[in-house]
């Protein structure tokens, strides 16, 4: 999947604002179907996020920072799709 590809599923993730649930439910893909962990990395760098810490965490893209507005932010995504499966903001 192509970079801009990859930061318009962000970027429609972003726009979703998916509500923080209880846990991060991922679904499991191969891992030859995830979007390349840097390039997802990148593509939150590019949208405004401040990355501290970026892994997997049980089928998940983990993302530990700050948002564009500067709000620490921990962030969960599903590995195929991009999609957030959880969020929580700091206020």
């Amino acid at each position: 999947m192509k970079l801009f590809q990859q930061a318009m599923i962000i970027t429609v993730g972003l726009a979703i604002g998916v509500s923080a649930f209880a846990k991060a439910d991922c679904m499991a893909h191969p891992k030859d179907q995830w979007i390349s962990q840097q390039a997802f990395k990148t593509a939150l760098e590019k949208r405004g996020f401040q990355v501290k810490t970026f892994k997997v965490s049980d089928n998940c893209y983990e993302m530990y920072g700050k948002s564009p507005k500067g709000k620490k932010v921990e962030m969960y995504f599903d590995t195929k799709t991009g999609e957030i499966v959880k969020k929580e903001i700091d206020d």
